[in-house]
């Protein structure tokens, strides 16, 4: 992304490619499609061919043509150097501090109630993708950091009464703009979405509901720049061709009747894809349990459905008009690409409305939650052991392989890892990962069976 430099992108024998180090230009490959085999063989290439530099058309499509490549590219370009293994750390270490600084802002932009809300979305809509990508390599990292926390700004700008929460909050809604800009067109599109949702719940036929017209303005203003840098982007452009043929340009080649009737019946796989349904987590080949997609979607149905009891009339037309752009957007784009779902259109590239869905149900509320402690932390807890099967999943597919279904101790067998003894071992962070998010789901759902979320709210409406 910082062009041809010696030793790490050098020019290929084809205008569309490069030259790459060996472990960059085969990376996962090795691997990949086999969840038998462990991530050991990059590492061999690492130390086989560290220097090796050799030809690859392979990230064409994203970085050597024309310069086509997102921000988020250019950002981690900086930390690009010749020990690769830094690289990545480093690259993953700057999107975890991305992700406290945007929790640093919502924590300030609201009453410590309110606050609460965002930690109940964020915690029924983690697992297991949300976790696996916010800090990973791939763009969809900033894309899921902005509209995790986009949609929260905004309602907080437009919905509060005093400068010091707005001022953090419009903050907030800045940054969440420029990451998902950053990261992939389509994460503007979702992200003028979610304005645009809420600032209608929140703005009245007369006017704003509460006296904050400067949050609004800004709410406002961000979606006409999203939109606008949609149309600079060409993301419309998709809109009419649907995914192009990189490498092979021949359409597929399908009755379009077909098409459409086999993607109504399977278009919800890409949400179920969410919560651990088709291709797992990763590159479609760490398959997870059915009971994680289980817990989450029980764990949503209730939280969805209990939240939306008693809503007025405008937000269940909000609402309904929300379902209906998660159902026919997919839909058209894999009709005007001729796909079928699980092809090209990822689960992952959804999250942004997926997330704003179960957001939505809670902003649109102006009284407190009707739940019990007991029911919530059920929930809570089932949530918890559902993160802790993935992680296990996802430490033992890369260490070991999946075949080992039945061990116990990940730390043994193991054929790739750090070399870093007890603080970094599998097993140490799957036991450390699995309670310390166990204490988090527990404690937003003690707290949400309390009935303090909305409380703020609720006074503001009164």
């Amino acid at each position: 992304s910082h062009g041809i430099r010696a030793g790490i992108c050098e020019p290929g024998p084809q205008q569309i490619g490069r030259e790459v180090p060996v472990p960059i230009a085969n990376a996962g490959i090795c691997y990949l499609g086999d969840n038998e085999k462990s991530a050991k063989c990059t590492n061999d290439e690492l130390r086989s061919f560290s220097n090796t530099m050799v030809p690859t058309d392979r990230l064409a499509k994203g970085s050597f043509v024309n310069g086509n490549q997102s921000l988020y590219y250019w950002m981690n370009g900086l930390f690009v150097s010749s020990n690769i293994e830094a690289s990545v750390l480093i690259m993953r270490f700057v999107n975890s501090l991305i992700m406290i600084v945007l929790l640093i802002l919502a924590w300030n932009s609201a009453t410590r109630e309110r606050n609460h809300m965002l930690w109940t979305v964020l915690l029924f809509t983690s697992v297991p993708v949300f976790v696996f990508i916010a800090n990973s390599n791939n763009s969809s990292s900033w894309a899921f950091l902005g509209a995790g926390f986009g949609w929260y700004f905004a309602d907080a700008a437009i919905d509060t009464e005093s400068q010091q929460y707005r001022n953090f909050a419009i903050a907030g809604l800045i940054a969440c703009l420029a990451l998902c800009a950053a990261s992939r067109s389509d994460a503007l599109a979702f992200f003028a979405i979610q304005l645009l949702f809420v600032i209608f719940l929140r703005v009245g036929a007369l006017g704003v509901r509460s006296p904050n017209t400067l949050g609004t303005a800004v709410a406002i203003i961000g979606t006409i720049v999203a939109g606008f840098s949609l149309m600079m982007t060409g993301a419309l452009a998709f809109l009419r061709s649907g995914f192009s043929y990189v490498f092979d340009d021949t359409p597929l080649q399908r009755n379009g009747r077909w098409i459409l009737v086999h993607n109504i019946q399977a278009v919800s796989d890409l949400y179920v894809g969410l919560v651990g349904g088709i291709r797992g987590v990763g590159a479609s080949d760490t398959e997870l349990y059915g009971f994680v997609r289980l817990a989450m979607i029980s764990a949503l149905g209730f939280i969805v459905i209990t939240a939306l009891r008693g809503s007025s009339s405008r937000a269940k037309y909000l609402f309904v008009g929300l379902i209906s752009i998660c159902l026919i957007l997919p839909l058209w784009i894999l009709q005007v690409s001729k796909l079928v779902v699980g092809e090209e259109l990822l689960p992952r590239y959804l999250y942004p409305l997926f997330v704003f869905v179960v957001a939505f149900c809670f902003i649109q509320r102006e009284t407190p939650l009707d739940v019990s402690k007991n029911q919530i932390l059920t929930l809570s807890v089932a949530v918890a052991i559902a993160h802790s099967i993935s992680l296990r999943q996802v430490l033992l597919r890369h260490t070991i392989g999946i075949e080992e279904y039945g061990l116990i101790n990940l730390d043994q067998h193991r054929e790739w890892w750090w070399k870093i003894p007890v603080l970094a071992t599998p097993m140490t962070v799957w036991i450390l990962g699995s309670i310390t998010f166990a204490y988090l789901a527990i404690y937003i759902g003690r707290t949400l069976g309390t009935g303090q979320i909305f409380q703020n709210q609720a006074k503001i409406v009164a």
